[in-house]
């Protein structure tokens, strides 16, 4: 799994996009496409691509999506997730919970607040990558 740095907290409440191309859809509503860049506070999501609505602060993102907040970092093909509430949804997903030194797969993850989420069919072990020398299975994880 490549590294990545946490992400830099930014000013509390305010959503800043990226992406190399950019189509505004109903004022609110973004369409974004190539190195996708979602950022609030100290949470970041990257993407292929991905749609944003700004009335909702809600993002639905595909493609190498990567979430950061800091402590927990959740890798997957595609994601929706509501910056405002702190939640948010990963299927087929791997993530990290770098303070713990720990890692795992999850079938899915639902990240449920602040620092709290939930996995279900999920692993989990501390064991640098590639050499686990123990793993924990588990139905569900909170």
């Amino acid at each position: 799994m490549r590294r990545t740095p946490p992400a830099l907290p930014g000013p509390p409440g305010t959503t800043h996009l990226s992406a190399k191309q950019v189509e505004v859809r109903r004022r609110e509503r973004y369409s974004l496409r190539g190195d996708v860049v979602i950022r609030r506070g100290g949470q970041e999501l990257t993407a292929e691509r991905a749609r944003y609505d700004r009335a909702t602060d809600t993002a639905d993102a595909a493609g190498g999506v990567i979430f950061s907040d800091g402590g927990l970092e959740v890798r997957g093909p595609a994601a929706r997730m509501n910056f405002k509430a702190d939640t948010g949804a990963f299927r087929e997903a791997r993530y990290r919970l770098i303070d713990r030194h720990a890692h795992g797969t999850a079938r899915i993850i639902e990240i449920t607040g602040k620092n709290r989420a939930r996995a279900r069919q999920v692993t989990y072990t501390t064991c640098d990558p590639g050499h686990e020398d123990w793993l924990l299975k588990a139905r569900r994880l909170r």
